[in-house]
């Protein structure tokens, strides 16, 4: 959770994020300037490339901002793939690639490869 001026976020809601992978979603309220979060998700998916997606989930009103900090696939960093993503707002419908800053709301997305079923996420 960014934004962390005084004054800066006054106006701003706290973000609630979802995470979506597979079948599976979870979701987060920040509360707090600088607060990080880590979700888990183990799925058992088919062969092939499927979607990591981060959203708000308010449409509504300025919200403080929220940066992706690490990804791991099976327990080991994603690296620089992480960094092959796209990031877009809702309310520009602009795409902006390999971007983790998520200063509006929007939907984050990054395609993971899976080689076999079983892949667990961090």
């Amino acid at each position: 959770m960014q934004d962390q001026l005084a004054g800066f976020v006054t106006n701003k809601q706290w973000p609630t994020v979802q995470v979506r992978w597979g079948d599976q979603h979870q979701e987060h309220r920040f509360t707090h300037p600088g607060e990080q979060h880590r979700f888990t998700m183990t799925a058992r998916l088919p062969r092939g490339t499927h979607d990591v997606t981060l959203e708000f989930t308010d449409r509504t009103g300025p919200q403080g901002a929220v940066e992706i900090m690490g990804l791991h696939c099976q327990g080991t960093p994603v690296g620089l793939e992480i960094y092959q993503c796209e990031y877009r707002t809702w309310d520009t419908d602009k795409t902006e690639r390999s971007h983790l800053y998520m200063g509006r709301p929007g939907v984050w997305r990054l395609a993971i490869r899976v080689p076999r079923g079983g892949v667990g996420f961090v």
